[in-house]
């Protein structure tokens, strides 16, 4: 699970970890997403698994006021904010991690992330953790992702990492999103279905203007699998002797998603028994 903002951990003064990292590019999607590119300042690669995340950390302000450069921060004296975030690039990738960053107003982290810019130091933990990843599922197995807002991230990182292995038969791709800005990574991924038949690729928004040029998909990501408007959609079958779903967002989200795909006798797994709903949380 990835805590939202809210439940960010704060750590100690006492367990501060010291500033290990610099934002090295950042691209403002709109007034509140933003992508970061960190790097380690030791020059470090981190070894990781598409879909897993690592913590961000930030020294809190409390005693520095509004008005101060986190590039001179020094964390001994302040605590550290920390929260977890998905890795967007590819373990391919070398230099840099990528991150889809949602900013929420009254959190404990995110004001402070929107603040950097490149240069600028923060913490980034030199692990990555999670099991959110595609190991363990057989290969050619028809995948379906599905993701609200920023759960769009691990799915980045997986599409980086495997478009061009065939490790999937068919993957269907639904982004749910409030309207079209909001649409994180989406020329990338319309060219990456473009050019690959495999890849479907679903955008909705629930709350795009009636008199907006839209002509994709409305509603929530839910709507299309009450009935088999997704298999009509993609012509991919919800078989789940083939299958595997990918659930990716808030905790409404998912619950809704796994109960209707349980109508297809899609399976939550257990310690003992492998099953082919596999979620994150983010909020």
């Amino acid at each position: 699970m990835l805590k939202i903002d809210s439940q960010t951990n704060v750590r100690d003064r006492s367990q501060v970890q010291p500033l290990n990292a610099r934002v090295i590019d950042r691209q403002d999607l709109t007034e509140r997403l933003t992508i970061l590119r960190i790097s380690y300042e030791s020059g470090d690669t981190l070894p990781f698994k598409a879909g897993q995340f690592v913590k961000l950390g930030i020294v809190a302000d409390n005693d520095l006021g509004n008005n101060y450069s986190l590039s001179s921060i020094v964390p001994k004296r302040n605590q550290m904010v920390q929260r977890a975030y998905s890795i967007c690039s590819s373990p391919a990738q070398t230099g840099y991690l990528e991150f889809l960053i949602d900013l929420v107003p009254h959190g404990n982290l995110t004001p402070k992330l929107w603040r950097l810019n490149k240069g600028d130091r923060l913490w980034m933990e030199p692990r990555a953790r999670g099991k959110f990843t595609l190991d363990g599922i057989e290969e050619h197995q028809n995948i379906f992702m599905v993701c609200t807002g920023t759960g769009i991230a691990p799915f980045i990182s997986m599409l980086s990492q495997y478009v061009s292995k065939e490790r999937w038969n068919r993957l269907v791709l639904v982004h749910g999103a409030r309207n079209f800005k909001h649409l994180a990574y989406y020329d990338e991924i319309l060219a990456l279905a473009q050019e690959n038949i495999s890849i479907s690729y679903i955008p909705l928004l629930s709350r795009e203007p009636d008199d907006s040029d839209w002509q994709g998909c409305r509603g929530r990501v839910q709507r299309l699998f009450h009935k088999d408007e997704i298999e009509q959609i993609t012509n991919v079958k919800l078989n789940p002797e083939r299958s595997h779903a990918y659930i990716c967002g808030n905790t409404n989200m998912i619950k809704t998603m796994t109960d209707l795909l349980g109508n297809w006798n899609f399976t939550k797994g257990s310690n003992s028994k492998p099953g082919n709903i596999h979620s994150e949380r983010y909020w």
